[in-house]
């Protein structure tokens, strides 16, 4: 970020979109040890320093806290979210960054939610693009093959297992083809 876009605070260098009152609470398991702000940064109670952040392969920031001499590696979203967002319900199974940027852990960036909830921000903020018919590397067919398959069954000249072994796949995947539950969007 440019200089013109950070404030100092309290001997921090914080973007100006954090100038908002920052709200400190401990962190589960570690009270009276560890806070965590609502701008995604954690720090030692006793000394007040802020722990170093750093980020995993896939971009996450990452802390190490330590109680008792046994030191634990958490993911600072997982804190935030658990100082900060409503309590996980049964179906919560992740903790999404609304924005898609793994590293941006402000409270107001997170949600809770299911792996169908993330894949759904991404599509929306354009970070996936799920691969359909034979853009998919995995797929064994191709458009062409898929409306011969539906023109095929239409005949009535050939069962579902002539056609799997036909295109050599399972039964299965000419009935998905054939229902329109794979293959959507061939015509």
């Amino acid at each position: 970020m440019s200089p013109n876009y950070m404030v100092s605070v309290a001997n921090e260098t914080a973007p100006l979109f954090m100038c908002d009152p920052e709200e400190w609470r401990d962190i589960i398991g570690y009270e009276g040890v560890y806070r965590v702000s609502d701008w995604g940064r954690v720090r030692r109670i006793a000394t007040g320093r802020m722990l170093k952040q750093f980020l995993n392969p896939q971009g996450y920031s990452l802390v190490h806290l330590c109680l008792h001499g046994r030191a634990t590696t958490r993911m600072v979203s997982h804190l935030v979210a658990d100082a900060f967002l409503p309590a996980k319900t049964p179906t919560d199974t992740v903790v999404r960054h609304l924005n898609d940027d793994p590293s941006d852990n402000r409270a107001v960036n997170l949600a809770r939610g299911t792996v169908s909830d993330n894949a759904h921000d991404a599509i929306r903020n354009g970070k996936w693009h799920p691969s359909n018919g034979s853009a998919n590397g995995q797929a064994k067919l191709t458009e062409d093959n898929a409306r011969e398959i539906r023109r095929l069954c239409a005949t009535g000249k050939f069962s579902q297992q002539e056609l799997a072994l036909k295109f050599g796949v399972a039964d299965s995947v000419i009935c998905r083809i054939i229902n329109r539950r794979a293959w959507k969007h061939v015509v």
